[in-house]
This record gives structure tokens, C-alpha cells and sequence, in this order.
């Protein structure tokens, strides 16, 4: 099975924006585990955003390194639908701005296949930046 993932992209091949949410508990002080779910379109050509690139869902390790307003995460996505299955290794990281209950973050992740028909890990990245509000209940 091909999934269609070769070559090279950049941003002004295809614009790929997403809705990602994070549930977490942290239970070890600093260190939240939890689920992701990531809800992703495409934004190429006439009929923008009308294109979905998938639905993935996986768990996720964040350490928040409070009082210093940085942060480091790593998931395991899992692409659930359209088409083709596979897993990603996901490391972020970045910077929240606010008070502990409510900061608005800035992070940069990285995506690695790790299940993936005809993938490699090193032979297909994905690399983006997502601004978002943080909120700990």
C-alpha cells in the first residue's frame, strides 16, 4: 500500500493547519500523561480547507518545567482515518506565558514515522509550530 507521502513540502506547496487538544493528568508532579486528538486539513489549492489529512489519536508524556515557563512533550499519534494507518514519534516543546491555572503557549514539534508502509524513520518528516491556550484544572 502507497500512502502517498514522498517528496519534499513546504509551506507554500500546501498549508496543513490542525486542531489539536490535549487531555492530561499529572499525577508525578511536573509530568502530565495523557491523550492527544489531532484533527488536520489541508489548505491547497481553490477548495481550502475542504480536503481532511486525518484524524489521529495516541498518548502523550509532558513535562512542564515550572517555574521556568518551558515546556517538552512527546506523543505517539496514531492516524486513525482516511485511508492508510501509521504512527508518528511526536517531540515538542516550547514556551507558556501566564499564570499556572490559564498561559498561552507557543511550541515547535518534530514528527518521525514509526509505523508506516514504505516509511523509515529519518526518510519522511513533518516539522510545524502551533500557538494555543493551556488550561489546568
Amino acid at each position: 500500500m502507497d500512502s502517498g507521502l514522498s517528496g519534499s513540502y513546504t509551506i507554500g506547496d500546501t498549508f496543513q493547519p490542525a486542531i489539536n487538544v490535549l487531555g492530561e493528568f499529572y499525577p508525578i508532579g511536573n509530568i502530565g500523561l495523557g491523550l492527544e486528538f489531532r484533527e488536520g486539513f489541508a489548505g491547497t489549492g481553490s477548495n481550502r480547507f475542504s480536503t481532511r489529512t486525518g484524524t489521529f489519536l495516541g498518548p502523550n508524556v509532558t513535562i512542564d518545567l515550572t517555574p521556568i515557563p518551558f515546556f517538552v512533550r512527546a506523543a505517539l499519534p496514531v492516524h486513525l482515518e482516511p485511508d492508510y494507518r501509521a504512527m508518528n514519534l511526536r517531540l515538542g516543546g516550547g514556551l507558556k506565558i501566564g499564570i499556572p491555572l490559564a498561559a498561552l503557549y507557543i511550541e515547535a514539534t518534530a514528527d518521525f514515522p514509526v509505523i508506516q508502509s514504505n516509511v523509515t524513520v529519518f526518510s519522511t518528516q513533518q516539522f510545524g509550530v502551533g500557538a494555543g491556550l493551556w488550561v489546568k484544572f
